[in-house]
């Protein structure tokens, strides 16, 4: 007894000594820092994605300022032409309907003068000065020379001096064709600038969503990988526990999480049930022996009774015969008070472990319910881990707001494209630039409308991605439901077996007491043997006293026969409920 009991603390200690190697990180914390990354690496993506984005929306700003500064530009130009125009129908109809109209298009010049120049670098503001300053001397030939000479009716000084103005535009032509070369050539940096921004974005964002679907799916996978195995590690050691398989090796699980505590509660529970099982053996084999030796004991009596009737019988043949039939049954009564005794400390010693066996089932069955908390609350964290994920795959979704941001931009830009060729159609034959400038924005347009149709693919991966992760949770969440039943059910099986062993130890008791009455009858039975013996000379009296003593302790042996056979019948109907545990 003593052995066992050193080496259930040996296996006891094993149990409770499982190797830790990491610092303590619950389920639920484990699932909040994959959550927290893939979260981290959004938010990154889409900072990116923001900044690039409000560049690009500067670089359109920009473009749609460049415009409209090629528009005017080419506005003053066709301004100079009409101006021009304006001057040979003066010279040619002499009205003055003429003047008023080249009044009219020199100040629109000046407005477009003063709205342009605000756009302009400094390179460009020499040219338009210059500009500037011939239109000057043209209005001071036109002031002095051309009105006046139209008015005298000089025809020939006013050709003259119109021609003279003419070669001076020409000149504040090609002045403003090269203004509008130089918007041109600013737009087209800009829109290289913008088309390059586009880019970065889209490969920051591709980027972005990429690395977050990948370090999800790693990051879930090794975690249900580890979760999954550990619990079928603690299922399959519950599953043999609750087919009686107490040999089955501790659950090997390293770590310190829920899942660990479990596997620590199954491990202490195995242990204390092989502890309780091997007690209740001991005590059952004990008890078998102690009633075989009662059973033996009370056929040893019944045979000493029927040999003191027989005795009885012939007593009157002989005061020798009847005083060596005393000797006999004071011998056989003193052997049955001895086994007596010996029945009673046995029973009391049954009793004493039965005790024992009752204190370890009690404590096995706290330790079993400590196993169901803890599954339960698995149960619960993995539960609450299959939500998060859902709205994990729900966020994603918000990613399509971005990409609706990317083809607004891609509709302005295209919206420009249009304004800006429809300008270019309006300005003839010197807009023929500018309208190849516009229909390459609007091809701008078109690849950013293709790229936000192969990002919204992308996005629509990525919610596949989650739903696939999901149900992986899903299934794992379903292996600990199906754990949690299999720890009930080892719990139920545990109750029934404390319920058994409690019954076996009322019904010990019972068996003490009735042992105990048994012995105080034998104890009489030995002073009516005794004082049958001290009497043989008185032996006509004592032979009917002797007689109902015999027919009494004949009495008192049934009973203990059929004390001894329940016994007998419990301890095997309690042996066949303990062989389903193999140890």
């Amino acid at each position: 007894m003593k052995k066992y009991k050193k080496k259930k603390e040996r296996k006891t200690k094993k149990a409770k000594n499982i190797p830790i190697k990491r610092r303590r990180m619950s389920l639920g914390a484990k699932y909040a820092w994959i959550v927290i990354t893939i979260m981290l690496f959004f938010v990154i993506a889409s900072g990116i994605v923001y900044i690039l984005s409000s560049q690009s929306e500067a670089k359109l700003n920009e473009q749609e300022t460049k415009t409209s500064v090629a528009i005017d530009i080419g506005n003053m130009e066709s301004a100079f032409r009409a101006k021009n125009g304006l001057l040979g129908d003066y010279i040619t109809f002499k009205t003055n309907d003429y003047a008023s109209q080249y009044e009219e298009l020199n100040q629109s010049f000046q407005n477009i003068e003063e709205n342009v120049r605000q756009h302009l670098d400094k390179e460009q503001r020499t040219l338009l000065n210059q500009v500037v300053t011939i239109n000057e001397e043209i209005n001071t030939i036109v002031e002095e020379e051309i009105i006046p000479n139209v008015q005298d009716r000089n025809e020939g000084d006013a050709i003259a001096s119109r021609m003279k103005a003419t070669i001076i535009s020409r000149d504040a032509v090609g002045l403003l064709t090269q203004l509008t070369e130089s918007v041109q050539a600013e737009f087209e940096q800009s829109k290289n600038e913008m088309s390059s921004s586009f880019k970065q974005m889209q490969l920051a964002l591709m980027l972005g969503i990429v690395l977050a679907v990948l370090m999800a799916v790693l990051l879930l996978v090794v975690v249900n990988r580890r979760i999954r195995k550990n619990i079928h590690a603690v299922q399959d050691v519950a599953n043999e526990v609750a087919k009686g398989n107490l040999s089955v090796t501790d659950v090997p699980v390293k770590g310190k999480d829920e899942i660990a505590d479990l596997a620590q509660s199954i491990n202490s529970m195995k242990a204390s049930l092989h502890g309780i099982i091997h007690d209740v053996n001991f005590s059952n084999q004990s008890i078998t022996n102690q009633s075989d030796e009662l059973k033996h004991a009370a056929e040893s009596l019944k045979e000493g009774s029927e040999q003191i009737a027989s005795t009885m019988e012939e007593l009157s043949s002989g005061s020798e015969t009847q005083a060596e039939s005393a000797s006999q049954i004071s011998e056989l009564t003193e052997k049955l008070v001895g086994r007596m005794n010996l029945s009673v400390e046995n029973s009391e010693q049954i009793s004493s472990t039965s005790e024992k066996v009752m204190n370890l089932s009690a404590s096995g069955r706290e330790k079993m319910a400590d196993s169901v908390t803890q599954m339960s609350r698995i149960h619960m964290i993995v539960e609450d881990s299959v939500a998060k994920v859902k709205d994990l795959a729900k966020q994603s979704g918000e990613i399509s707001q971005l990409v609706e941001v990317i083809k607004d931009i891609a509709d302005q830009t295209n919206l420009l494209a249009l304004n800006a060729a429809i300008e270019a159609a309006r300005a003839g034959e010197h807009g023929k630039g500018f309208a190849v400038v516009a229909d390459e924005v609007r091809k701008l347009a078109e690849q950013v409308g293709n790229s936000v149709s192969d990002i919204t693919s992308i996005v629509s991966n990525i919610q596949n991605e989650s739903n696939i992760v999901s149900e992986t949770l899903q299934a794992g969440y379903e292996e600990v439901t199906v754990g949690t039943k299999q720890i009930h059910s080892t719990q139920e099986t545990f109750e029934g077996i404390d319920e058994a062993i409690a019954q076996m130890s009322q019904q010990i008791q019972e068996i003490t007491f009735n042992l105990q009455d048994v012995l105080n009858e034998s104890v009489n039975m030995s002073g009516s043997v005794e004082e049958i013996a001290s009497i043989s000379e008185e032996s006509a009296a004592g032979i009917e006293e002797t007689a109902a003593s015999v027919e009494q302790a004949s009495h008192s042996m049934d009973g203990i026969s059929k004390v001894a056979n329940d016994l007998n019948q419990l301890a095997g109907e309690l042996n066949r409920k303990v062989e389903k545990f193999r140890l």
